[in-house]
């Protein structure tokens, strides 16, 4: 085991010695093999680069038995950050998804409020159409938390309302927004030329192009 260590270690060293000369990120030569290897079964460069960086530093831990190391981040090295981002076809394909009742000729809005008959899904019952993306969480965990990423699918269902022509009505005040999701939703539908909101029944209002 010692010998192991002193072997990485050095391995390590060499690495630091190469970055601290050129300037650039330099990858261990055992990082670099669990990124090939990695490469070659299929997996991406960069999440194959991110596993090795993870990898390498465990040998690290592992070999030295350096407890306190690890705690101080001795021999942890940092991976690079990986681009989570959503591509064009997952962006339409959940928005599809989360496009319920899509033959109705107009559109709710407005918050969710859980258990409650004034949630905008509730209200909008089968004659509206309206957003309800029912794996929401798992795809907020594969774009590792990005609010951003989520939006855009978000968006292109109001798009697509919008193209399609239909009308938009709102289960909660569009001129008080108590969401920043609404309140988004509001702004965009602005952008798309949305002129004014206006009050047209019980709690009930609709978008004016």
């Amino acid at each position: 085991m010692g010998g192991a260590a002193v072997v990485h270690g050095a391995d390590g060293f060499a690495a630091g010695l190469q970055q601290a000369w050129t300037g650039q990120e330099t990858k261990t030569f055992a990082e670099q093999g669990i990124s090939q290897g990695l490469q070659a079964a299929g997996v991406s460069e960069a999440n194959a680069d991110l596993a090795a960086a993870y990898a390498d530093g465990g040998i690290s831990i592992v070999l030295t038995g350096g407890a306190g190391a690890a705690r101080n981040g001795a021999f942890v090295k940092k991976p690079p950050p990986v681009n989570f981002g959503l591509a064009k076809g997952q962006i339409q394909k959940f928005s599809q998804a989360a496009t319920k009742n899509p033959k109705a000729s107009k559109v709710m809005l407005g918050s969710f409020e859980e258990g409650s008959a004034a949630s905008y899904d509730v209200r909008a019952g089968k004659d509206y159409t309206y957003f309800n993306l029912d794996n929401w969480n798992n795809v907020f965990k594969s774009v590792n938390g990005n609010y951003e990423e989520m939006w855009k699918i978000n968006k292109q269902f109001l798009n697509r309302q919008w193209k399609d022509g239909k009308d938009f009505f709102f289960s909660h005040d569009p001129n008080n927004p108590l969401t920043e999701g609404l309140k988004r939703e509001i702004i965009e539908l602005i952008k798309l030329g949305v002129r004014d909101f206006k009050l047209v029944g019980e709690k009930l209002w609709k978008a004016i192009r």
